[in-house]
């Protein structure tokens, strides 16, 4: 699929473009990282040639790439590891742009999934943040985690997880937005015993900015205590 080949060409250029490299590392992002999530950078976005309707649609919502020209690239995935979707964050601003196929829609999708299913199925758990960079920094301590890419989830999302897992952990945002998406979440799916739905606040408004406050080493130690405090609750 042509989103493949994008993330592809994306993530193989990244390397080659300081200014992205020196935004990620002041967000606490590792070369690791950006490996491991396949990261990508361009100034300029070449679209496949590919029959698809999906090429078609993203040609018009994403202004024939020029929305993800000069933005971190993040793919996103499906369980298989196929890209079903871009973002682009750009590196001056907060300023988020996302496509997503209609597939990935139906099924329900996340920032992280192909990555995390492993140790989601492994520890029959799965710790749910918000956003990319949340994602990123919460995987250093907890590699089941996932990004849902907004302030919720939806029934999609999470059939999808419980498929895989029992346990659900929300570490949403600590903001009015983030606050709705766990109420709304622990109305849908908490009274269900057979899938067991939870949430955490680790006392920052992200666990991004968590990180680039603490650094890795105490902010492993405080989330995994912060951890183990929701799980006795």
């Amino acid at each position: 699929m042509f989103l493949d080949e994008m993330a592809a060409t994306l993530h193989n250029s990244i390397f080659r473009y300081q200014d992205a490299l020196t935004y990620l590392r002041s967000r606490e992002v590792t070369d690791e990282d950006i490996k491991k999530f396949r990261l990508g950078y361009g100034k300029v976005i070449r679209i496949p040639e590919d029959p698809s309707p999906e090429r078609a649609r993203f040609m018009d919502e994403m202004w024939r790439g020029k929305k993800l020209e000069n933005r971190i690239a993040f793919p996103i995935t499906d369980t298989m590891g196929r890209v079903v979707g871009l973002a682009g964050r750009s590196i001056d601003s907060k300023d988020f742009k996302t496509f997503a196929t209609e597939e990935a829609k139906y099924n329900g999708f996340f920032f992280g999934l192909s990555q995390a299913l492993p140790y989601i199925y492994a520890e029959n758990k799965v710790y749910i943040v918000e956003g990319y960079f949340d994602l990123i920094a919460f995987a250093k301590v907890f590699p089941n985690s996932v990004a849902t890419i907004t302030s919720g989830m939806n029934e999609p999302q999470h059939d999808l997880l419980t498929t895989y897992c029992d346990d659900i952990m929300l570490c949403f945002d600590d903001d009015v937005a983030g606050h709705d998406g766990r109420d709304k979440a622990l109305k849908n799916w908490g009274s269900d015993k057979r899938k067991r739905i939870h949430s955490m606040s680790i006392g920052f408004k992200d666990p991004a900015k968590a990180l680039e406050t603490m650094k890795l080493k105490e902010f492993t130690k405080f989330v995994l205590a912060r951890a183990r405090g929701a799980q006795a609750i």
